[in-house]
C-alpha cells in the first residue's frame, strides 16, 4: 500500500494512488460461462474506515465513473502493463447495510492471464483495489480518518494484500445459458454412444422419426443435467 502527496494540494485534502479493499467470495460458485469467461461481481470498494484511516464516500466516485466506463480496465497488482480483464458493469450503491462501488467485471482468457485466473479460482486471491487520484477530501485530526468526497478513478486492480476488511462480497460466473451445449470430442462420443445403444434395442417394426431422436436427446441430456447438479451439491 503506498501514498503520494501533492504538494499543490491544500492540506486539508491529499492524493491516493491505492486503496487496497478486501472481497471474499464462494469458490464453489466459481465456474466458466458459455464463452469460457470468469465473471466476478461484488463491492471494489465501501464507505468503512480502511486500515489507513481513509473512508471513500459512494459519492466520490460518481462524477468520473462514466470516464472509467470508457476505459474500464481491471489490472493486476495496480501494474498497467498487466491488464487481466474488463469492468462490464460499475453502480455506486448510497443506501442499505453496505455502501460503495459495486462492480461487475470479466476476466481475460488471454494466455498471459492463466495463472491469475486459477488463483482466483482456488480462492487464493479475492481482494480490490481501486487506483485514483484525490480530487476532494477532508481530514479530520481528532479521529484520524480522512474523508475522501471526489476522486478521479483510474483503474481497479486484483491484489493480494486487503487494506479494508469489511469491503466483501460474493463472486459467481453466469451461464450464458441454463443448459449446456455439447463441445467436447468425448461428450459428442457419449451422446452418440447413447443414441446408438438405444436404436439398437429397437424392434424392426418400431418407427425412428425425428419426433422419436428428439425424445432420446432430451433424455440423455436431462440426465447429463442431473449428474453435473449432483457432482456440484
Amino acid at each position: 500500500m503506498s501514498k503520494k502527496k501533492d504538494a499543490n494540494i491544500k492540506k486539508t485534502k491529499k492524493v491516493t494512488r491505492y486503496l487496497h479493499c478486501f472481497v471474499d467470495w464462494d469458490t464453489k460458485q466459481i465456474t466458466k460461462d458459455a464463452s469460457g469467461k470468469m465473471i466476478i461481481k461484488g463491492f471494489a470498494n465501501t464507505s468503512d474506515k480502511d486500515r489507513i484511516g481513509d473512508v471513500v464516500l459512494p459519492t466520490a466516485f460518481e462524477k468520473s465513473l462514466p470516464e472509467y466506463m470508457d476505459n474500464p480496465v481491471i489490472l493486476f497488482q495496480h501494474n498497467w502493463d498487466k491488464l487481466i480483464g474488463k469492468c462490464l458493469k460499475a453502480d455506486v450503491i448510497k443506501e442499505g447495510e453496505q455502501q460503495g462501488l459495486y462492480i461487475e467485471c470479466e476476466i481475460s482468457n488471454a494466455k498471459d492471464v492463466e495463472e491469475v485466473k486459477t488463483k482466483i479460482g482456488e480462492g487464493s486471491l479475492k481482494t480490490f483495489s481501486i487506483g485514483y487520484n484525490e480530487v476532494e477530501a477532508e481530514y479530520d485530526e481528532e479521529s484520524g480518518v480522512n474523508v475522501v468526497k471526489e476522486l478521479e478513478l483510474l483503474e481497479i486492480s486484483v491484489v493480494t494484500i486487503p487494506c479494508n476488511p469489511k469491503a466483501k462480497f460474493t463472486a459467481t460466473v453466469e451461464s450464458e445459458k441454463e443448459v449446456k451445449t455439447v463441445s467436447e470430442e468425448q461428450d459428442l462420443t457419449a451422446f452418440f454412444k447413447f443414441l446408438a445403444e438405444n436404436l439398437n434395442e429397437l424392434k424392426s417394426e418400431e418407427k425412428v422419426d425425428a419426433e422419436f431422436i428428439t425424445e432420446l436427446s432430451d433424455l440423455y441430456f436431462n440426465n447429463q443435467k442431473e449428474k453435473s447438479n449432483d457432482t456440484e451439491n
